[in-house]
């Protein structure tokens, strides 16, 4: 075999086997640090909605509503009206009119008792602003 034709196989190996196994590793590594950094973004903004940001309680509340969290690192927040009722009734405190509409959504299709529960957490709630180490998504 002449030189030209063993370069010309070598690069299509190359090409057509490792090229394409080296690009999937760095996918996989690509949204490995995206869902890392989606849930970093979550439990910051929890913080924040316990530190009596009201835009965060928004958020936060939607998490609560649809469930939030990875199937690639395993951490997940699973859905809970009762917390996604108090967080949407706060942030409605603040005049934020989506979230009210929410939270009545939710108050029509939650048990009586849960329903109770949480206005019981919405009245009593109290921000902590004290540094939490373990924020509430890994829950």
């Amino acid at each position: 075999m002449s030189k030209k034709k063993i370069t010309l196989c070598v690069i299509l190996v190359i090409y057509f086997l490792i090229w394409p196994i080296l690009t999937l590793f760095v996918v996989q590594a690509a949204n490995l640090h995206y869902e890392s950094a989606r849930l970093d973004m979550a439990k910051w903004m929890s913080k924040a909605a316990d530190a009596g940001n009201y835009e965060a309680q928004g958020k936060v509340a939607h998490y609560y509503k649809n469930g939030y969290g990875s199937v690639v690192t395993g951490e997940l927040l699973k859905p809970n009206p009762v917390y996604a009722y108090m967080y949407f009734t706060l942030a409605a405190q603040h005049g934020n009119a989506e979230a009210k509409k929410e939270a009545d959504a939710l108050a029509l299709y939650m048990p009586p008792k849960d329903l109770a529960a949480a206005k019981e957490l919405v009245r009593t709630w109290k921000p902590d602003l004290a540094p939490r180490s373990s924020p509430r998504v890994s829950q």
